[in-house]
């Protein structure tokens, strides 16, 4: 399971990783329209991710993730990726489904579980590839 962040804010911080590489900054209009909640539920959210020093955020102004903040984003959006190329990849479901469980199963998965579905992807990727 994820270190002592909540599914909800591990979300959060994937969509800032996303949204800041998209448009270059993260703000709290974005990212309420991005996860289609009020912004008020953003700020609370953000707030509590400050007071973990995983972003930075002032009044008027972009967040900004902070190093600790981006690397966790990043964890949480390999987990993403991985999952959901599990799952269509190997499992063959539906991309739209593929992308909604991975979301839910980023959370829930240890560690070690997620480090011998990565081996078992990247053995598959490499067979197929030599298959080709």
């Amino acid at each position: 399971m994820s270190s002592d962040l909540s599914p909800s804010l591990e979300n959060y911080l994937e969509e800032m990783l996303l949204l800041e590489e998209e448009k270059k900054e993260v703000r709290v209009t974005d990212l309420a329209e991005r996860l289609d909640i009020a912004k008020s539920s953003v700020n609370q959210a953000v707030s509590r991710l400050a007071k973990s020093k995983l972003v930075e955020c002032s009044r008027y102004s972009p967040i900004r993730l902070t190093p600790a903040g981006r690397q966790k984003a990043k964890e949480i959006c390999n987990k993403h990726f991985l999952l959901k190329s599990f799952l269509e990849d190997i499992l063959q479901v539906n991309a739209s489904v593929a992308e909604v469980e991975a979301c839910r199963m980023e959370h829930i998965l240890s560690r070690e579980t997620l480090q011998k579905l990565k081996r078992f992807m990247e053995e598959y990727r490499k067979n197929k590839g030599a298959s080709s």
